[in-house]
């Protein structure tokens, strides 16, 4: 299988595949000193915009949030501090043709917590969700270039699915999981 890189062309499948071994300098999340919550209110949402691309309004927030039923975020807090450091979109996706997928939507961590495993726990905080949830799989689009992102999915299980010069999909298939259970 031939995959397309963004710096040199077409690339082996194994090239980018080799991208996928994470650093062993994450942290054990037991040992992270945040907790993960979910959120539910557009105020909360506010109160961590900073960790977005672009800052949420209200407006924007408010609409997200009525959504809740199959949208989920979570943020992850610094205990100490109680402040936004991290956080994390589920969006379960129906489809008439498949069963529900949960999509990772998005994932932020605020530059001076990353590295610590906090991201990689807003993963699995989804991940788990989308199993609870009896999802048949999940997915993540992104950028080919966005190394950190790569390692932290593919810690946390993720295969590559498919690479083009501006984005790649990463899986996680939980069809075997979820006949067991």
């Amino acid at each position: 299988m031939m995959l397309i890189h963004p710096s040199h062309g077409y690339a082996p499948a194994s090239v980018l595949d080799s991208r996928l071994k994470a650093p062993a300098a994450f942290t054990s999340t037991a040992a992270l000193p945040i907790d993960i919550r979910r959120v539910t209110e557009a105020t909360e949402v506010l109160r961590g915009g900073h960790l977005f691309d672009i800052k949420p309004t209200q407006t924007l927030a408010e609409e997200f949030m009525k959504q809740s039923s199959n949208h989920h975020v979570f943020f992850a807090y610094d205990r100490a501090t109680n402040y936004p450091v991290g956080f994390a979109i589920g969006i379960e996706v129906y489809s008439m043709d498949k069963p529900v997928e949960m999509m990772l939507s998005e994932l932020g961590v605020d530059e001076s917590h990353r590295r610590q495993g906090i991201g990689f726990s807003l993963v699995n905080t989804i991940k788990d969700l989308a199993l609870e949830r009896r999802c048949a799989g999940m997915w993540v689009p992104l950028e080919p270039c966005n190394e950190p992102a790569i390692r932290t999915y593919a810690k946390s299980g993720a295969t590559t699915q498919s690479a083009h010069t501006f984005i790649m999909i990463m899986t996680w298939d939980f069809n075997e999981h979820n006949m067991q259970g």
